[in-house]
């Protein structure tokens, strides 16, 4: 692949058009970049260097020599929108599975507590031989 085809690579991923790119890069206008598009020229290495320090996401390798992979080993992954949403769409789905089962949990505690309330009494009056009127919700179970 030769160097303008890399620099045009790099703009269609990215989404750049020629301005914003030669932008990015640190050039004052979009020349450099319209003539190594237009002429299909080979970049100087000094513009090419530009561009590796601008897009780290790419192998310094690749974009000065047109060798190796083209995205750096370190290089972060680039999330869509649709990514993002999905992964949030999920854990929302996980949280809401989370509540109901807490819920169903708070419900299954809070019967337990009711029958170990009246457990008690009924072992507190067999111990003291009264049949003694103790506050108990009387919720049914």
């Amino acid at each position: 692949m030769q160097g303008w085809e890399r620099v045009k690579t790099i703009m269609d991923r990215e989404n750049l058009k020629i301005n914003p790119f030669s932008k990015k890069i640190g050039l004052t206008n979009n020349v450099t970049i319209n003539k190594i598009l237009n002429d299909k020229r080979n970049p100087q290495k000094g513009t090419l260097v530009k561009i590796a320090d601008a897009f780290p996401q790419y192998s310094r390798e690749w974009i000065i020599y047109g060798t190796g992979e083209m995205l750096a080993k370190d290089a972060p992954v680039k999330r869509t929108t649709d990514d993002i949403i999905a992964d949030l769409t999920s854990m929302m789905q996980q949280l809401m599975e989370q509540n109901e089962k807490n819920a169903e949990a708070n419900k299954l505690n809070a019967e337990a507590n009711m029958l170990n309330a009246k457990n008690l009494s009924r072992l507190l009056d067999e111990i003291t031989g009264k049949d003694v009127q103790r506050p108990i919700n009387k919720k049914t179970i």
